[in-house]
């Protein structure tokens, strides 16, 4: 491998992992603008109603879910490729010493998987449901109700097709990009290591 091509694939590594932390800071972006609208709405609901104020949770929820998705996508699709990198340069008995034996398959990390999003999702699906919950029996309208429910069925469905595009553009990734398996180590007879 040439010097050049080592300078330019560390810098990509760099990158990757600058991409890692910046979706993770994104994470409590949308954490702290979430916890910001349920202010603004504790002034609005003695003004509108409970009708617009749930709708407004439904949307901002179901936003937030299809952006936890998006970043989710992100996070895993640099991590992939930090992983493709790291064979490049990682010979096959670094794994069990370096990294654990299980990196060794590409891609360790699939679509889903055990980061913030997931963390992120559950929470304001949460939220959503508790609000519908609470909020649903004081809206007495039936026009107003109804516009709640198909709010609601909307936003899911809308969420639920969102999500499978999301995980099959990583499955599209995945065979575009499968890395490659790790360099062996052998000893000739006079002892010099070489890549085989």
């Amino acid at each position: 491998m040439s010097d050049d091509r080592k300078k330019f694939l560390l810098e990509m590594y760099t990158v990757f992992w600058d991409n890692v932390s910046r979706a993770f800071d994104m994470a409590w972006k949308m954490m702290a603008s979430y916890a910001a609208l349920f202010a603004a709405l504790s002034f609005i609901y003695q003004f509108f109603g409970a009708a617009i104020v749930l709708g407004l949770i439904i949307v901002f929820s179901f936003v937030s879910i299809g952006l936890a998705l998006n970043a989710n996508l992100w996070f895993v699709r640099n991590a992939a490729l930090i992983s493709n990198l790291e064979r490049e340069f990682l010979y096959d008995d670094d794994y069990g010493k370096l990294l654990p034996e299980r990196w060794k398959k590409p891609k360790p990390m699939g679509f889903f998987n055990d980061e913030i999003w997931w963390v992120h999702i559950v929470l304001y699906s949460s939220i959503c449901l508790v609000a519908n919950v609470f909020l649903y029996p004081t809206v007495n309208d039936c026009a107003q109700q109804s516009y709640i429910i198909i709010l609601l069925m909307a936003a899911f469905l809308v969420t639920w097709v969102y999500g499978l595009y999301e995980h099959s553009r990583f499955k599209g990734f995945e065979k575009e990009a499968p890395g490659r398996a790790p360099k062996s180590l052998k000893v000739n007879d006079i002892g010099a290591k070489r890549d085989i």
